[in-house]
């Protein structure tokens, strides 16, 4: 019985990795970050995030994991457990928002007065299914005109 297991399992995992031989990987950008909840000591920073899915199938997502980090040093880190779904050749706007402390953000804040952008950095990893598929984007956080 638990060489029917095993081969029912190896064939499983090498189908599925023949799919995602042909799945393009989505584009992901950052849209805006908006400033929400403020309080004296603290506020939320939602960040807008771009995803465009080119494949022809949708792209649905249990949970991602996250590390984000601004001018270079860790900032914050979490999950975000709620499922979410973009629809195949189509594209959607995901929402992260992250609770912060006015004082984390000196160094980060400075720099982007005094140069109009601050460099991110957003790792972790996305768990479709069984699967969990590692990401790494990083830009620029613009100061809006």
């Amino acid at each position: 019985m638990k060489i029917f297991w095993i081969i029912m399992i190896a064939g499983a995992v090498s189908a599925c990795s023949g799919l995602h031989k042909d799945l393009i990987e989505p584009k992901v950008n950052l849209q805006n970050v908006q400033v929400t909840d403020p309080t004296f000591s603290e506020a939320t920073l939602v960040f807008h995030f771009q995803v465009e899915n080119p494949n022809t199938v949708p792209l649905e997502v249990d949970k991602v994991n996250y590390n984000l980090k601004l001018n270079g040093k860790a900032f914050t880190s979490g999950v975000l457990d709620q499922g979410l779904k973009v629809d195949s050749k189509s594209s959607a706007v995901i929402p992260l928002p992250v609770r912060v402390k006015y004082a984390d953000l000196a160094s980060s804040i400075t720099t982007l007065l005094s140069q109009g952008s601050t460099p991110y950095e957003l790792d972790g990893s996305v768990k479709v299914g069984w699967f969990s598929v590692p990401f790494k984007k990083d830009g620029e956080v613009k100061l809006q005109e």
